[in-house]
């Protein structure tokens, strides 16, 4: 296992994640429970777990990376168990398979009650790299007035596009990894809110997000504009299906799949 710089960047702080910490082959981070969890409604968003989630299970695969290389993600998945309590969420994630090309980790969610409200996994590519960025490259406005996470991000719903509306997000240095794309993490949160303004309508809470599953085919880079299309593949009472499209003037660069599901 090698050392890997770890990142405080943009999106750590726009979420107030801890730095990761590593013990034994196990990394750790943690992230309080507060409103950028959650919809202008109050509605909870485990797609806002993304950054916490993705941190974990990327430095755990970064750490076994070759030399002169860093890992990229290729798909991350999120199965939604329950809502946090107040206080933190707590994370730990472990590197279970490793080959000279790929990395495959997965991470636990709990909150201070101990229940666990998300499980996740990641696979990784290695690709060769001639650094990462430092912090000081990394800016975020305030943050104490911020009251939702579609603030924290500033996303923007196209509403002349149609329905469901496609959902926008600027690539500013608040949102970037250390590689200079937009964080895993976040393209993950932005694709739940596109498939729950999909399913809803921006009319009332609906079902509950049950799973959200992450292909990354292609970076999204500083300073673009991403577009989220959502289309609804089943919508019943009890359970909802939604694909979204993530792109860069045209060029796909996220695959996601939603499942909600009622209420138990």
């Amino acid at each position: 296992m090698s050392v890997v710089p770890l990142v405080h960047a943009g999106p750590e702080r726009l979420f107030r994640v801890s730095q990761t910490r590593g013990d034994g082959g196990v990394l750790r981070g943690s992230m309080p429970v507060g409103p950028w969890l959650a919809e202008p409604d109050g509605t909870y968003r485990a797609g806002a777990l993304g950054v916490l989630v993705d941190n974990l299970l990327g430095y755990s695969i970064i750490a076994h990376r070759p030399h002169g290389h860093c890992s990229v993600s290729t798909e991350i998945t999120l199965d939604v168990l329950a809502r946090p309590s107040g206080g933190l969420v707590r994370a730990e994630a472990f590197c279970v398979n490793v080959t000279s090309r790929t990395g495959y980790a997965v991470c636990e969610v709990a909150d201070d009650a101990g229940v666990v409200v998300a499980r996740g996994s990641q696979r990784g590519w290695y690709v060769p790299v001639d650094g990462f960025a430092t912090e000081t490259e990394f800016e975020t406005g305030p943050l104490s007035d911020v009251n939702n996470v579609w603030d924290l991000l500033g996303v923007r719903a196209r509403g002349d596009d149609g329905a469901p509306p496609p959902l926008e997000l600027r690539a500013s240095s608040s949102v970037l990894n250390p590689l200079r794309n937009v964080h895993g993490g976040v393209s993950l949160c932005v694709s739940e809110l596109a498939a729950h303004t999909a399913l809803t309508g921006g009319t009332g809470p609906g079902l509950t997000t049950a799973s959200i599953h992450v292909a990354y085919t292609r970076a999204i880079p500083a300073d673009s504009i991403a577009r989220f299309d959502s289309v609804v593949v089943h919508r019943s009472r009890s359970l909802g299906v939604v694909d979204v499209a993530g792109s860069v003037d045209g060029k796909r660069c996220t695959s996601a799949r939603i499942v909600a599901q009622a209420a138990g």
